[in-house]
Order: structure tokens, then C-alpha cells, then sequence
């Protein structure tokens, strides 16, 4: 079951936009829905635990690309040695 989490209205449309400022400012229990929508959404997408989760995998991506280019430059070294 998809809801909807905003209210759209097509491009370049006063008449609509206007209709649908005026919905939420008539229904109470629509503007409570769409925020509580919004809030779970932005906890969803933005919450600590996905943060810190992306940036757990951020750090150990960079480490491993650190990792892999001291390893081949510790390799040409030792090949420029010989």
C-alpha cells in the first residue's frame, strides 16, 4: 500500500498550488498525517544509526584505497631498489 507523503501539483500551476495550500490549511488531520510522514521519512533516511552506518562504510572504503595504494607504492619502491 503506497501513501503519500506530500501533496504535488504540476509545474507552472497557481490554481493548483493554491488549492493545495488551501487543503492544508482546512485539514487539520491532513497536515498532521504529511508531517508525521515527513518526520518518519527524514528519521528514516537522516537518523544516527543510517549516519553513522554510512560513515562507518565511508571510512572503511578510504581505508582500504589508503591501504592498496601504500601497498603498491611500498611495491615500486622495492622494484626501483633492486
Amino acid at each position: 500500500m503506497s501513501v503519500a507523503l506530500a501533496l504535488t501539483v504540476p509545474p507552472g500551476d497557481a490554481d493548483a498550488l493554491a488549492a493545495a495550500i488551501g487543503r492544508l490549511t482546512t485539514d487539520r488531520a491532513e497536515r498532521e498525517r504529511l508531517g508525521r510522514g515527513a518526520v518518519a521519512r527524514a528519521r528514516a533516511l537522516f537518523g544516527k544509526a543510517r549516519m553513522i552506518a554510512l560513515f562507518k562504510d565511508v571510512v572503511t572504503q578510504v581505508v582500504g584505497q589508503v591501504a592498496s595504494a601504500e601497498g603498491a607504492l611500498a611495491d615500486a619502491a622495492l622494484s626501483q631498489s633492486r
